[in-house]
C-alpha cells in the first residue's frame, strides 16, 4: 500500500510539472506564496509527555507553489492544479545538555477548485481586469482543496540518532479558502486569499524512540492543520495573445 501510494504521488507531481512546463507559454499559470501557522495536535502531546522540558517542536514556515489553470465553459468554475513545497524545523529537549533536532520538508499536490459564488453564471473567459462590474461581485471566490501531502520527516537526536533518522510518509488533505481577484491588467491577476488546511494522520514512525530511546509504541499519527494567509499572482499570455494577435 505504501508503495502503491508514494507511485501515485510521483505520478501526480510529474503529470502537473509537464503541463505546467509544456503549458506556461499558452495558458494561464500562477505562482503563490503562503505563510502557514501550524499546529500538530497529537506529535505536540507526544513532545510534552516524554520530553523532558518539552519545546518549541516545529515552528511555522512558508509554502511555495505553482499551478496551472483551467475552468469550466459556461459557469465560473476555475481549477488551479498545484504543486508546492514548505520546510519546517524545530527541537524539543533531550535527557542530555543538547536538543532533539526535527526537520520536515513537505511536497504538496493541491487541486484547488474555487467557486465565483457572486457571478457564478458568468461565461467570460478572461481575466478579472477585462471584466465588466464591480471588482469585489466579480473577482470574489469561495474554494476547496484537496489533495496529497508528501512528507519526508527527520529526527536528529544527540543520544539516539546522532546521524539522522529519515522516515517518509503520505497522507491525504483538505483544505477550504476564500480570496479575491484584483486584476492589474489583462496579463497580471494578484489575489490575496486565506485558507485553512488539514494533513489527514501524517504517520511518523519511531517519533519517540527516535527521539528520546523509548519504547511505549503510542499510535504515532498526528493531523497536521494549518491557517494560511497567503497571495497568489497569476498571468495570462494566452489572454493577451488572443486580444493582439501573438505569434
Amino acid at each position: 500500500m505504501y508503495y502503491f501510494k508514494c507511485r501515485i504521488m510521483r505520478f501526480a507531481f510529474i503529470l502537473v510539472s509537464v503541463l505546467i512546463c509544456t503549458q506556461i507559454s499558452i495558458a494561464q499559470f500562477s505562482v503563490s506564496a503562503k505563510y502557514s501557522a501550524n499546529t500538530y495536535p497529537e506529535w505536540s502531546d507526544l513532545v510534552s509527555q516524554y520530553s523532558p522540558e518539552g519545546g518549541e517542536f516545529l515552528g511555522n514556515g512558508i509554502e511555495y507553489g505553482l499551478a496551472y489553470w483551467f475552468r469550466l465553459k459556461n459557469k465560473r468554475v476555475e481549477f488551479y492544479p498545484e504543486v508546492s513545497y514548505q520546510k519546517l524545523t524545530g527541537t524539543a529537549s533531550s535527557f542530555l545538555d543538547e536538543d532533539v533536532n526535527y526537520e520536515v520538508n513537505a511536497l504538496f499536490f493541491h487541486l484547488n477548485t474555487q467557486f465565483y459564488t457572486l457571478d457564478f453564471d458568468g461565461d467570460c473567459n478572461c481575466p478579472t481586469f477585462s471584466k465588466d462590474g464591480a471588482m469585489f461581485s466579480k473577482g470574489f471566490f469561495v474554494g476547496l482543496s484537496p489533495g496529497i501531502a508528501y512528507l519526508k520527516e527527520k529526527i536528529t537526536s544527540p543520544e539516539f540518532a546522532q546521524d539522522g533518522i529519515d522516515k517518509t510518509t503520505i497522507a491525504p488533505s483538505l483544505g477550504a479558502y476564500i480570496g479575491l481577484d484584483v486584476g492589474i491588467n489583462d496579463l497580471i491577476t494578484i489575489s490575496p486569499f486565506l485558507r485553512i488546511n488539514t494533513v489527514l494522520g501524517a504517520n511518523w514512525e519511531d517519533f519517540v524512540q527516535s527521539s528520546w530511546g523509548l519504547q511505549p509504541n503510542p499510535d504515532e499519527h498526528s493531523k497536521i492543520i494549518s491557517i494560511q494567509p497567503g497571495l497568489r499572482i497569476a498571468i495570462r499570455p494566452d489572454y493577451l495573445r488572443e486580444q493582439r494577435g501573438w505569434r
